[in-house]
């Protein structure tokens, strides 16, 4: 059975994370296992697969191409939630399977999606209705604590704000000394414009080092 191994990791802020390198690691143990040459491996690396998610999926769109082009038989992932969380994209899947070399989607724990059987396209949309609803409940915990630390005055993450050291909980003296001098500078009837000019010309930076 041709292969194609397909990893994915929703976020990568640190870009330190082997999450996708141990995915590949375990599918190709199982394609071994299994006696199925590998003849693609398609990474997306700090990309989601949500419906909240805006970023393109070009090794998704690879795959699409080798399947129309009859080179894959089976897609292997570590779980289904890799591949997708989204029906929409995978009926157009369950169409390419009822004319090119696409048979199933198999994951490293040994569930088989067989999508040549109207049973395997079922359960297929299934796991990804399954995906779905997690990727939406997980979204909904999200923001509800982001609400909970933003009425409690907490950091919610992000760039760290300037005057303060990073997590946003201690202040940071000498950006914080700017700050006031910002301030006395407004209510003096200064310019932002003008502030900001005078910034920049003595070198000071954003808290990105900008």
């Amino acid at each position: 059975m041709l292969t194609a191994i397909y990893t994915r990791l929703s976020k990568n802020r640190s870009g330190l994370s082997d999450s996708c390198s141990l995915q590949e690691r375990e599918a190709r143990a199982y394609a071994k296992w299994r006696g199925w040459p590998v003849g693609l491996v398609l990474t997306e690396d700090d990309v989601s697969a949500s419906k909240y998610s805006t970023k393109p999926r070009p090794e998704y769109e690879r795959l699409v191409g080798a399947i129309l082009a009859d080179e894959v038989q089976v897609i292997l992932v570590t779980e289904m939630s890799r591949l997708y969380r989204q029906v929409d994209e995978l009926l157009p899947l369950i169409r390419m399977a009822e004319h090119t070399a696409l048979r199933r989607i198999e994951t490293t724990d040994e569930v088989s999606f067989d999508l040549s059987t109207p049973e395997g396209s079922h359960a297929t949309i299934a796991a990804v209705n399954n995906a779905s609803l997690e990727s939406a409940r997980i979204s909904k915990r999200q923001k509800r604590k982001k609400s909970a630390d933003a009425v409690a005055g907490k950091w919610n993450g992000g760039r760290r704000w300037y005057g303060y050291e990073e997590g946003c909980r201690a202040i940071k003296e000498d950006e914080a000394a700017i700050l006031r001098e910002i301030g006395r500078r407004y209510v003096e009837g200064e310019r932002a414009t003008d502030i900001a000019a005078s910034l920049n010309e003595r070198g000071i930076p954003t808290s990105q080092g900008k």
